[in-house]
């Protein structure tokens, strides 16, 4: 008899820890939902060194940001020469966000790319950046200016 009731209760406690599981992973699946529209869609990665999302890239190519980073390449190379990598990717977000006086195309073309995939001037402004960024940290990957 006891026996049985500890079997019982043992699968009782099985099935209980079972939806537990169940339970945490949908509440897993909320909270990373919940973070996501919280966030809102993002145009640059934060990893290791930071990238562009697919929002970022799709971004970069309607904007053509590459085009733009080459010609604010050319303004700021002495300024980041022997600078760490590190350096030159602060440097160009700053040069970008606060120092770049937009030319009323560029203004219009970011401000349209931003309305439309529903971020902030700010988020593609950081596109234009990374790609800054990129000119001289990887000349061997770089695109060819069109």
């Amino acid at each position: 008899m006891w026996i049985g009731r500890v079997n019982s209760d043992r699968d009782s406690f099985n099935e209980f820890m079972e939806a537990v599981r169940d339970d945490f992973k949908e509440i897993r699946a909320d909270i990373k939902s919940i973070l996501v529209k919280v966030s809102g869609p993002q145009t640059v990665e934060r990893g290791r060194p930071l990238r562009l999302t697919e929002l970022g890239k799709e971004i970069a190519d309607e904007i053509g940001a590459y085009s733009i980073a080459h010609e604010l390449s050319e303004r700021v190379q002495r300024e980041i020469e022997g600078m760490t990598a590190h350096d030159i990717q602060e440097f160009c977000m700053t040069y970008v966000n606060d120092e770049w006086v937009l030319e009323p195309h560029h203004e219009r073309s970011i401000k349209d790319a931003a309305f439309n995939h529903g971020v902030i001037m700010k988020q593609v402004l950081e596109v234009i950046a990374i790609e800054l960024r990129d000119i001289p940290l990887a000349p061997s990957t770089r695109k060819t200016v069109e």
